[in-house]
């Protein structure tokens, strides 16, 4: 296995195992391992890049899980307010609206463990789609809470592009 960090000693011994991957019974006719990539009849540059590479896609991959992590926390804070309103509404019917939308949120959290990126799409959709219904009902629901909204709205899209990220770097490594 490659070292994360520091040098490394590219030394091919035996030919027909990929260096980077371990993969064996290559074809000795082919330039690049059919697993992972590695350009193991390539030069030394080449092979050098494909290893930096690697690496900069692993430490972006831990960034991005990490902030797709955080987006997950915007959805539980999404239950949370919904939850939070419909109890202090004092309107049954609210509450049953919004404990609804709690329990959609709280689904997504969960699910966005599993596929992030689909979660967070549509955790953002509804919750956009549902400040737009407030806007029709009431146009200066626009401003109430602007900032708590606009920073969830950012933390998820942020969270959104960051797996996407992720789910390309998967399918590079794959």
């Amino acid at each position: 296995m490659i070292p994360e960090k520091g040098p490394v000693d590219i030394k091919i011994v035996d030919p027909s195992v990929c260096f980077y991957c371990d993969t064996p019974e290559l074809n000795l006719e082919e330039k690049y391992c059919h697993h992972c990539g590695f350009p193991q009849r390539g030069d030394e540059t080449e092979q050098r890049r494909f290893i930096s590479q690697k690496r900069i896609d692993a430490v972006s991959k831990k960034y991005n899980e990490k902030t797709v992590n955080n987006a997950k926390w915007y959805l539980y804070a999404i239950a949370a307010i919904s939850l939070i309103s419909g109890a202090i509404s004092g309107n049954s019917t609210i509450f049953l609206i919004l404990g609804f939308f709690t329990a959609v949120y709280i689904g997504l959290a969960i699910w966005s463990v599993y596929n992030p990126f689909a979660a967070l799409l549509i955790g953002l959709l509804i919750y956009l789609s549902l400040w737009l219904m407030d806007v029709v009902v009431d146009p200066t629901y626009i401003f109430k809470g602007i900032l708590i909204k606009l920073i969830i709205v950012f933390g998820l899209i942020k969270g959104i592009r960051d797996a996407r990220n992720n789910q390309r770097l998967s399918k590079d490594a794959a």
